[in-house]
C-alpha cells in the first residue's frame, strides 16, 4: 500500500508540471487572440466572440434548438451582405446544423424519422420546378425557393433534435411561454417609449393609415421584433391559445399566477399589433378549446369556459376601456372593422389576390414560379411577388399539385397533434397538445392574410408540436398493456 502510495506521489509533479506548461500555453494562445481581436475594433471583437460562444454552445443540439426559436422572434431584424439579406435565425440554423453534424455521420439523425417529410421536401420540389418552367425571373425565384428550403429545413431540424431529447421537451414548451413573455415585454415598452416619443424600434406606422384616429401621427402598431405587425399577431395569438390550454388543463406542473400574468400580457400585445386576421384566427381557434381537456362524461371543459369568460369580462371591463385611453380610441375602430373588406388595406389585398387567382386560371396545375408575380399587373404587392394569401401564393407559385402538397403538410400537423393528445394520459403533454392544435387553426387563419410561409417561427412551431406528439404517443404505447393496445389500434 506505501508502494503504491509512493508511486502516486512521484508521478504527481509529473502531470502536475505538464499540466501547468499546457494551461500557460493556453493562456498565451487565448491572450494574442485576443489582442488580434481587440485590433479589429470593439464591435467586431464582440461579434465575434459572440458567434464562437454561440457555436460552442450548439455543439449541445437543443441549446442550438433553442437559441433557433429564440432568433425566429426577431427575424424583422436582417443585413445586407452582398445583396442577400441575412436574418438571425438563418445564421442560427446554420450554427445548430454545425452542431448537429456529428450525429448526422455517427448515423443517429434519421431523417426518415421525421413525420410529413415527404410533403414538405415535394412541396420545396415543386417550387422549384415551377419556377424553373415558367418564372419570369427565375434568379430571384431560385433565390425565394432556396430560402423556403431553409425554413422548411428548420421543421426537420426541429423534429431531429428533440426527438432525440425526449427529457427536454417540457422544458422547450415552458422555453416557448417564456420566449413569448420576453417579446411581449419588449413590444410593451416599445410601445410605451413610442408614445412618450422615444424610439426603441419594434413599431409600425404604416399599417394603421385607413384609421381616422392616426391622422396626427402617434398611434402606431406593435411589431415587436417581426418584419410587421401581422406576423407579431399571429405569434402572440398562438402563444395565448398555448396559456389558455395550460389555464384549462389540471396538475400540468406551471403555477396559475405565471399562467395568468403571461396570458394578460400577451393578450395585450395582440390587441395592440391591430391584426384582424390574428383576432378572428384567435377567436375561431377557442372554440375548439371550449371541448379539449374536458372531464370524461362532460359536454366541455368547465375550466376552460371559467377562463373564457373571466377573458370577456377583463376585456369588455377593463382592458377595451383602458387600451382606447391609451390608443385614442383606435382599438375599439379597429375591432368594429374587423370583418369590413372595405378598408383601405383589405381593398389591397383583395385587388393583389384576385390578379393572382386570374393568372393561375392560366396555369392551373403547376402555377407561375415562386413569388413570379410581374410588376406588368399593376397592383402594389408588398414584397416583390408576396401575395399575402398563404393558400393564393401557393396557388400562383406552384398550382394545384404545390397547394396540394402544402395542405398536405399543414392537415399533417394538425392530425398528428391531435393524435397525441387522444393517446396521451400526461396532463402536461395534453395540455400543450391542446395548445398546438388550437394554435395551428389560429396560424393557418392569419396565414391567410399574411403568408408565413417564408418566416420561421411557424415552421419550427410545427416541428415542436409534431416531436411532443410523436415522444407523447411512444410513451403512452409503452405504458399500455398488450390487449389495451390492441383495442386502441
Amino acid at each position: 500500500m506505501n508502494k503504491e502510495n509512493n508511486l502516486s506521489v512521484n508521478s504527481y509533479p509529473e502531470s502536475g508540471a505538464g499540466s501547468n506548461l499546457i494551461r500557460i500555453g493556453l493562456g498565451v494562445m487565448t491572450g494574442l487572440i485576443a489582442i488580434q481581436l481587440l485590433n479589429l475594433g470593439w464591435l467586431l471583437a464582440s461579434v465575434i466572440l459572440g458567434a464562437v460562444i454561440i457555436i460552442f454552445i450548439s455543439l449541445d443540439s437543443y441549446k442550438g434548438w433553442l437559441i433557433l426559436l429564440a432568433a425566429s422572434t426577431v427575424s424583422g431584424s436582417k443585413y445586407s451582405a452582398g445583396g442577400v439579406f441575412i436574418r438571425p435565425d438563418q445564421v442560427a440554423l446554420i450554427i445548430l446544423i454545425l452542431g448537429w453534424t456529428p450525429a448526422l455521420l455517427a448515423n443517429r439523425a434519421r431523417l426518415y424519422r421525421v413525420p410529413l417529410l415527404l410533403p414538405a421536401a415535394l412541396y420545396v420540389g415543386v417550387n422549384f420546378l415551377s419556377s424553373a418552367l415558367f418564372s419570369w425571373d427565375r434568379s430571384a425565384s431560385y433565390q425565394a425557393c432556396f430560402l423556403l428550403g431553409l425554413y422548411v429545413f428548420m421543421y426537420v431540424i426541429s423534429v431531429l433534435v428533440l426527438q432525440d431529447h425526449p427529457d427536454k421537451l417540457k422544458s422547450a414548451v415552458k422555453f416557448l411561454l417564456v420566449v413569448g413573455v420576453a417579446v411581449s415585454i419588449y413590444s410593451v415598452i416599445a410601445f410605451a417609449g413610442y408614445r412618450l416619443g422615444v424610439d426603441l424600434g419594434g413599431m409600425n406606422e404604416s399599417q394603421l393609415g385607413d384609421i381616422g384616429t392616426i391622422q396626427s401621427g402617434n398611434i402606431g402598431s406593435v411589431q415587436g421584433g417581426f418584419e410587421e405587425p401581422n406576423l407579431l399577431g399571429a405569434f402572440t395569438a398562438a402563444i395565448a391559445l398555448m396559456f389558455i390550454a395550460f389555464l384549462a388543463g389540471k396538475n400540468v406542473g406551471i403555477k396559475t399566477e405565471y399562467l395568468v400574468f403571461g396570458l394578460l400580457l400577451v393578450m395585450t400585445v395582440l390587441a395592440l399589433t391591430y391584426t384582424r386576421a390574428a383576432w378572428v384566427g384567435f377567436i375561431v381557434a377557442l372554440v375548439p378549446m371550449f371541448f379539449l381537456q374536458k372531464p370524461k362524461y362532460n359536454f366541455f371543459n368547465p375550466r376552460a369556459a371559467a377562463v373564457m369568460l373571466a377573458m370577456l369580462v377583463i376585456a369588455l371591463l377593463v382592458a377595451l376601456p383602458f387600451g382606447n385611453a391609451i390608443t385614442a380610441g383606435s382599438i375599439e375602430t379597429r375591432a368594429l372593422d374587423i370583418l369590413n373588406f372595405g378598408t383601405a388595406s383589405a381593398v389591397g389585398r383583395t385587388e393583389v389576390q384576385r390578379v393572382a387567382i386570374e393568372r393561375w386560371h392560366q396555369s392551373e396545375m403547376l402555377g407561375y414560379g415562386t413569388l413570379s408575380l410581374p410588376p406588368t399587373v399593376n397592383v402594389e404587392s408588398p414584397a416583390g411577388g408576396w401575395l399575402y394569401s398563404s393558400f393564393i401564393q401557393a396557388l400562383h407559385d406552384t398550382g394545384i399539385i404545390g397547394l396540394v402538397f402544402l395542405v398536405w403538410f399543414q392537415g399533417g400537423v394538425l392530425f398528428i397533434v391531435v393524435r397525441g393528445y387522444r393517446r396521451t394520459n400526461d396532463t402536461f403533454y395534453k395540455a400543450a397538445l391542446a395548445g398546438f392544435a388550437a394554435s395551428s387553426i389560429a396560424l393557418f387563419i392569419a396565414s391567410q392574410a399574411s403568408s408565413f410561409l417564408w418566416l420561421g417561427f411557424p415552421w419550427i412551431f410545427s416541428g415542436l408540436g409534431v416531436a411532443i406528439a410523436q415522444v407523447a404517443i411512444r410513451e403512452a404505447e409503452k405504458s399500455e398493456s398488450p390487449a389495451s393496445r390492441a383495442r386502441v389500434s
